[in-house]
């Protein structure tokens, strides 16, 4: 451990040296999408890897044409990622009371808005008042757009025990290649190609290649009636997702106000997960001002752990579950592949007033083979079958300063869901968010995907309340409370259950040089209690408390230094609790005339166990965001470095390592590492024309 402690000094003392930083995100991904992605990990619980370049794309394309004020419906506000609902609420009421904007700076009127998010804006909206050109022909904007050409490959440095042992079939590098061509945020279409680690490639299971392939076409906004049309791979986001809401959605976060789903309800699906998306055609059409349609059919291979029923005397298949890591490597897994057809049917019509809206939709999902369980205490009350049907209305509306939302829905079963929330603007510095769900035990929805604490709105009755104040210049308060409980069993809960979850972040933010928060967040649930082995475990309390200090600061206008604090405790009734502790320090410089540019991150981190870990996000490639968890004792670091010799052409490289001090190994089974060092390479090549 000295000879570790003295290694971290002097790479502390490296990574302070090394100033001439710069964050890997393109500037237009702010710091708070990644708080989002932070905090959507921590409830989700497990390390996760998210490539986000749908955000990306949008507010590049903000960048290069603004978002008028004056023209953009409720919709396009929402999708547009830079802007709260209630934000997004108060545009739309200033411009049905006031008219068209005059300035940008007549936000400044509206009481959540304030100069410091004002300012942050202009690169990306206007308020010229032109007609939108509606006229721009499918073929101009495949000439006048823009193409890009982005070609990745990573891999780990040491060798995992899949690829020693020969379980895994390909070899150890991921691959990623994606074309797209994107005129404005109005067309778009292009193709993704990838291959995991530990997959074929041009041989074996994967002979046409890669092992997995994506394409799309998008329109949006094409002409009055035509607001949107998806070709190919397609995200679908309605209602507030009881039903069928696709792409990353954020959940529990100091941004308290962020718990309605919105945006355009088909988009462009251009990520490389394997499961959460929509093959086919889907379109929005407004039939009329106040009544639009949308449509959507989707047919494609998932897989299965699949097997023959023993009561069946034909060879007739069947699955017990539906597979979503898309890990291809293994015998079983290549097996698993593609095994079943899904094929899902749907459509939404959406109603406007002046002051409201209301929707309804149907969605009809058919699989080629039944789904059979294996029938547990827990999940008796889950699906079985192969076709399922979901129905839902949503609804929102304003009035003054009140803005609500929710949707009931209805599975086949004639099991019921509900949300229902209310944004209330308390003052031009304060805003309330409120938000109750109630979730029968036996409602099931494929593609489903609500506020919520549990990763399905089954079995789950809750209330939100959240709360954000300003009550000085440069401070502001931000807080909530959950309280949810469960009428049946759940998978580490053998009895019916509850849990109650609090943050409270206080923030000082300097104009566009500091910011200071500190945030405590307490988490408690009921739990199996360990060790305990009577057919129905005994039920303990699980409690979990996290506290951090995080400091950013604006050295100059190229140079960022962020630093960050944080202790957690985690007990399970009378168990010893056991503690975590997490300390990094960051720099990211921006040179505006120089074409090198770096991040680095050096962190030291010491907990007990799995349950005290942390995660905390991390500074990765373009389009490219990971977060992982800290555990046991060690330090990590890594270093981003980008080079952009001409606007075309973009290189980027990333080394990352980890070191252990009181274990030799790193993960488990296929995945173990032996050693106390782990270490991973990325790079990626970026081509504009």
């Amino acid at each position: 451990m000295p000879m570790l402690i003295c290694r971290s000094l002097i790479l502390l003392v490296f990574c302070s040296i090394l100033v001439i930083n710069l964050s890997a995100q393109d500037p237009a991904i702010d710091a708070t999408r990644t708080e989002l992605i932070e905090s959507f990990v921590e409830n989700l619980e497990r390390e996760g890897e998210f490539d986000i370049n749908d955000i990306y794309d949008q507010l590049l394309g903000f960048l290069e044409t603004p978002l008028d004020l004056n023209l953009a419906d409720e919709a396009t506000l929402n999708q547009s990622e830079l802007f709260s609902p209630l934000q997004v609420q108060s545009i739309l009421n200033h411009r049905h009371q006031y008219g068209d904007f005059i300035s940008i700076y007549e936000l400044q009127t509206i009481r959540d808005f304030n100069m410091r998010f004002i300012r942050s804006l202009i690169p990306f909206v206007t308020v010229t008042s032109k007609l939108e050109n509606f006229h721009v022909s499918i073929p101009r904007m495949m000439h006048e757009g823009k193409n890009e050409i982005i070609t990745r490959v990573e891999r780990f440095l040491q060798q995992k025990k899949g690829f020693q042992t020969g379980v895994y079939a390909g070899d150890q590098n991921r691959l990623l290649f994606r074309y797209q061509h994107r005129y404005e945020n109005r067309l778009s279409y292009g193709i993704t190609a990838e291959k995991d680690a530990g997959e074929d490639f041009f041989r074996g299971s994967n002979p046409q290649g890669f092992d997995y392939y994506s394409a799309h076409f998008y329109l949006s906004n094409y002409s009055s009636k035509l607001k949107s049309l998806a070709i190919g791979d397609y995200y679908l986001r309605l209602g507030q997702g009881l039903v069928m809401y696709n792409g990353f959605s954020s959940g529990k976060s100091a941004f308290t106000a962020n718990i309605k789903r919105g945006g355009k309800k088909v988009q462009a699906y251009r990520s490389i997960s394997e499961s959460q998306y929509l093959r086919g055609i889907a379109t929005t059409i407004a039939l009329n001002s106040k009544l639009s349609i949308t449509p959507f059919v989707s047919f494609k291979k998932r897989d299965a752990n699949v097997f023959v029923h023993p009561d069946d005397t034909l060879d007739v298949i069947r699955f017990s579950s539906i597979q979503q890591s898309g890990n291809h490597r293994t015998i079983n897994e290549i097996q698993d592949e593609r095994a079943i057809s899904e094929s899902i049917y749907g459509v939404n019509l959406q109603s406007y007033w002046k002051r409201f809206n209301i929707g309804l939709t149907g969605v009809h999902t058919r699989y080629s083979d039944p789904l059979i369980r294996n029938i547990t205490l827990q999940n008796q009350f889950d699906i079985t079958g192969d076709r399922f049907t979901n129905l839902s209305i949503d609804y929102a509306g304003n009035l003054r300063n009140l803005h609500f939302f929710g949707e009931t829905a209805r599975s086949n079963n004639g099991a019921y869901a509900t949300t229902n929330g209310l944004l209330v603007g308390l003052a031009r510095r304060a805003h309330l968010s409120l938000l109750y769900r109630n979730f029968a035990k036996n409602y099931w929805s494929i593609y489903s995907d609500p506020f919520a604490n549990s990763t399905r709105p089954q079995n789950e009755e809750g209330l939100y309340v959240g709360l954000h104040i300003e009550p000085i210049k440069k401070i502001s308060i931000d807080a909530y409370a959950d309280t949810w409980s469960h009428s049946w069993l759940r998978f580490g809960t053998n009895a019916p259950s509850g849990g109650k979850e609090y943050l409270v972040r206080i923030r000082y933010y300097k104009k566009r040089t500091t910011e200071l928060y500190v945030q405590l967040k307490r988490k408690t649930r009921e739990r199996n209690l360990i060790g305990n082995i009577e057919p129905v475990r005994q039920i303990g309390t699980e409690h979990r408390t996290q506290f951090r200090i995080h400091f950013s600061q604006k050295l100059s206008k190229a140079l960022e230094w962020r630093n960050r604090i944080e202790w957690i405790r985690y007990s399970l009734d009378q168990n010893t609790p056991t503690n975590g502790f997490l300390i990094y320090q960051d720099f990211i410089f921006k040179p505006l005339s120089f074409p090198l540019s770096f991040t680095s991150r050096f962190a030291i981190f010491d907990t007990e166990d799995f349950n005290s870990r942390i995660y905390a996000y991390e500074n990765d490639i373009l389009y490219s965001f990971f977060i992982p968890a800290y555990f046991e004792q060690g330090m990590r670091y890594y270093l981003n470095l980008r080079y952009r010799p001409v606007s075309a052409w973009t290189f980027e490289l990333r080394f990352e390592e980890s070191f252990l001090a009181r274990t030799d190994s790193f993960g488990s089974g296929n995945e173990l590492i032996q050693g106390n060092k782990r270490s991973k390479v990325k790079f990626q090549l970026r081509y504009q024309f």
